[in-house]
């Protein structure tokens, strides 16, 4: 079990005005991704940008713990309040950067906040 301390959320920086979570954000649980996802929204000012990768249903690594995994309509939604600069969706066999086969299905996003 972690610590206390691990379990407090600190604040997100006032005057953040690009948010770049190349893949990251999938490796966020489920439990707690439309939070961490709302604390970003929140961050960014009117203008601000979001830039990343969000991971879809058909990804091969769908059901890993801690792993989120959103459909594009849902990953529509959660951009409610952006302009979209790119929101690309990729659907592809490929390999991991250690060189195992993967199926990728992939959102690349680059948004503006309204």
């Amino acid at each position: 079990m972690p610590s206390p301390a691990l379990l407090i959320t600190p604040p997100m920086p006032i005057g953040v005005r690009l948010v770049n979570s190349s893949f990251a954000l999938p490796l966020c649980e489920p439990a707690r991704f439309h939070e961490l996802w709302l604390r970003i929204a929140e961050a960014l000012p009117s203008g601000g940008g979001f830039s990343g990768q969000w991971h879809g249903p058909r990804d091969s690594w769908v059901g890993r713990p801690g792993m989120t995994f959103l459909g594009r309509d849902e990953a529509v939604a959660l951009l409610d309040g952006f302009d979209l600069e790119m929101f690309e969706e990729e659907e592809t066999d490929g390999t991991t950067p250690r060189g195992n086969p993967k199926h990728w299905h992939i959102f690349h996003i680059v948004a503006r906040k309204r």
